[in-house]
């Protein structure tokens, strides 16, 4: 192992996790199974750093950690420890063992050091360090033991089975010579497949990827046919992708060959896999043989790695190469050249495509180009426009570019439309409604420059979405702004800015809107300001509310009481009640409305409450709106309590709407009962309404005993024939 690689790797050993986690090497991951780690060799640890006289340690666990810790550099503790284990006699390893355990797992080295002591015990007296393992619990325990098992299946195979035989059979002895499969794979995959066959289907878990890897590494051909032996979907598809990439970077070549044997599925992604791997490992012979192929092979098999490489080292080849594909791979091929060549060059990358004399082809290799702009940067995005005619073209590459790069990367829109010429970027952002969004969303003070200077049709699109982006940003600037704009305007702009000040500062939003000369446009903020303002606070906006008038009012009671009814419905009935005898039709319609709100509300949160309710309610539409969703609500809920609800209520309209909705909730599951319902429903055009729900239904499924309750309801005899013809079976 080299130098770099030990730190990096001891190295990873100290950083989060839980007591024993994955970093220490004590951790049985849930698919991966215990990560042995090597040893820390003391040649390797010397050549990190340290260089003064050692004085050989016999001191504590404890002191250990404290001694690495205050050591001048981290190399210098990793020293210290590593030599101080590796010269530890059996008894202070066990020592070592049971004080590091005790240590709390955030400390510096703690991790490592125990499990290189594990280690270092298990090779001086595993019987010893078995014996400390099996002392533990939980978690700790099954890590320990996994470590030590696989810790000495590296030296004696036959010795750690014996071990792992001693444990307690189950999860725990399962595991364990799972620890060994993980271990032997790496020399004997085949025979390690069979030890791990030899564990309880319930017990295995995981270590199929490393295991196969190993296979594929050794004996890819034998591998592949005990994929058929794996007892699930979900293991063969894991242990598959593992194998195929071992046997990939092994023999590309020849497992392409082999690929051609296999079944569809599997013969695609072995191709996709061996072509990849191909491409890493010798580019031309890859390409040959990709060349080599007939048109309609050509196609099984995805070129888009190799043409990212190949733009970079012989474009016109790879160019050639894309166009004698067709379909989708075609599309693809231009679009992964321009994006291989944008990496290296994104000026020449804008030069190929726009001398393609393609139109197709050029605007699928736009998408290879555009996933790089924003690495190229606004001066190279300029630069490239240059190289593109002027015209449609370039006002599209332009355009695209600027869509491509996220909101939230501001400077890049506006530095390349302040480097453009005015009318120029005003045509671009004319023609993308996207590109204007996000430019707003991106800079909204660099955007209300801009959108000054569009048409006055998309300049009132986009007003009221930027002022309340600009608010959101810089709530005074967006309020300067939208004053200064034309009076045909600053409604429109002052409705996005007031809105979001409106959450802030209520008050003081609401005197800037009656500030507005112009009287719809103040009606129309008033409304935008107290809608919102009353979920931030609905007292201080109910008050507001009181001193408008006509819709306005309107739709502003119906909002409050729809924020009240949604935060208490308590609240919110004794707030329609108050609408509905305030005297003022604009509440009365706005309490009409609410009033199925509460209903629903209160027949999945407290029917008690909304039958209580209801008998304050005077006759009317509130009452009808009310018991509409009220019923139609609790029936579906809790159908039999309805029910109960329903027996009590005197005859009337009420009692009627009521029976109606729960036949309407019930006729699919008990139409018997749902018949039953229907006919103590008094009035009779919603007594045959209700009826319509329940028998033509009933009688396709059980004729007998819904004719007979059709007989006996108070129906029309002609809608009682009808409905019997239409049930009965036509003849042949």
């Amino acid at each position: 192992m080299r130098p770099l690689t030990f730190l990096a790797l001891l190295a990873a050993t100290f950083v989060g996790g839980m007591f024993f986690g994955k970093s220490s090497g004590l951790f049985l991951g849930e698919k991966s199974g215990p990560m042995v780690m090597p040893k820390l060799p003391l040649t390797e640890s010397r050549s990190l750093h340290h260089r003064k006289p050692w004085t050989p340690f016999t001191g504590s666990g404890e002191e250990i950690l404290t001694r690495a810790e205050a050591a001048s550099d981290h190399r210098s503790g990793l020293y210290f420890v590593c030599r101080a284990i590796e010269e530890a006699d059996p008894a202070q390893l066990a020592q070592w063992a049971v004080e590091l355990g005790g240590q709390q797992p955030s400390r510096d080295f703690q991790r490592a050091a125990l499990a290189e002591v594990t280690r270092r015990w298990v090779t001086a007296d595993a019987v010893a360090a078995l014996g400390w393992a099996k002392s533990l619990q939980g978690e700790m325990r099954f890590s320990a033991l996994n470590l030590i098992i696989g810790t000495l299946a590296t030296k004696d195979m036959q010795r750690a089975l014996e071990m792992a035989e001693t444990l307690t059979p189950g999860w725990e002895q399962a595991q364990a010579i799972c620890a060994i499969v993980d271990v032997q794979a790496q020399t004997d995959a085949k025979a390690a497949f069979v030890l791990w066959q030899s564990v309880p289907e319930k017990f295995r878990s995981g270590f199929l990827n490393r295991l196969f890897e190993f296979w594929g590494q050794q004996d890819p051909a034998s591998a592949y046919l005990a994929l058929a032996h794996l007892p699930s979907k979900i293991m063969r598809d894991e242990a598959r992708r593992s194998l195929f990439r071992a046997w990939g970077r092994r023999d590309p070549r020849g497992f392409l060959e082999a690929a051609a044997k296999f079944p569809s599925q599997e013969a695609g992604e072995a191709r996709r896999t061996a072509f990849a791997a191909w491409q890493a490992q010798d580019l031309d012979g890859a390409l040959a043989w990709f060349e080599s192929l007939p048109p309609e092979q050509r196609r099984k098999v995805s070129v888009s790695p190799l043409l990212e490489n190949l733009a970079v080292t012989d474009l016109n080849r790879a160019g050639e190469l894309a166009a004698t594909l067709t379909g989708q791979a075609r599309l693809e091929a231009f679009s992964q050249i321009a994006d291989g060549l944008a990496e290296a060059d994104f000026e020449a990358a804008v030069k190929w495509i726009y001398g393609l004399p393609s139109l197709r082809d050029r605007k699928s290799a736009l998408y290879g180009l555009l996933e790089n702009v924003e690495n190229a940067g606004p001066a190279a995005t300029l630069a490239a426009a240059q190289q593109v005619p002027d015209g449609p073209a370039r006002l599209d590459f332009l355009t695209k570019a600027l869509c491509a790069v996220g909101g939230h990367h501001s400077p890049f829109k506006a530095t390349v439309l302040n480097g453009l010429p005015v009318e120029e970027a005003t045509r671009i952002l004319c023609q993308s409604d996207e590109l204007l969004r996000s430019f707003c969303d991106a800079d909204a003070r660099a955007a209300s420059t801009w959108v000054a200077r569009l048409p006055p049709a998309r300049i009132n699109k986009f007003l009221n979405e930027l002022g309340s982006v600009y608010a959101s940003r810089d709530p005074q600037a967006a309020y300067v702004w939208a004053s200064g704009l034309p009076v045909a305007q600053q409604a429109l702009a002052m409705g996005g800015v007031l809105r979001i000040m409106a959450y802030d500062d209520g008050p003081g939003a609401y005197a800037k809107a009656l500030q507005i000369a112009d009287e719809q446009g103040r009606q129309d903020l008033l409304k935008t300001v107290l809608s919102s303002w009353m979920f931030k606070d609905p007292t201080a906006a109910e008050q507001a509310v009181q001193q408008t008038t006509g819709d306005v009012r309107s739709s502003l009671q119906d909002k409050l009481a729809e924020k009240k009814i949604t935060d208490n419905p308590a609240d919110g009935a004794a707030f329609l009640l108050s609408l509905l005898h305030s005297g003022n039709g604009e509440d009365a319609k706005a309490a009409e409305w609410q009033s199925g709100s509460l209903g629903r509300r209160w027949a999945t949160t407290d029917p008690t409450a909304g039958v209580a309710w209801l008998g304050k309610l005077p006759e009317g539409k509130l009452r009808e709106q009310f018991v509409q969703e009220f019923a139609a609500n609790w029936t579906r809920q809790d159908p039999i309590a309805a029910s109960a609800w329903i027996d009590t209520l005197p005859a009337g309209n009420t009692k009627d709407t009521a029976a109606t909705k729960l036949v309407g909730s019930i006729h699919e599951s008990d139409p018997e009962r749902a018949a039953v319902w229907a006919g103590k429903i008094a009035d009779q055009a919603m007594r045959e309404s209700a009826c319509r729900d329940v028998f033509p239904d009933w009688l396709k499924t059980n004729f007998a005993q819904a004719q007979q309750a059709l007989q006996a309801a108070d129906l029309p005899d002609s809608l009682k024939a009808d409905w019997l013809k239409r049930a009965q079976p036509k003849q042949p």
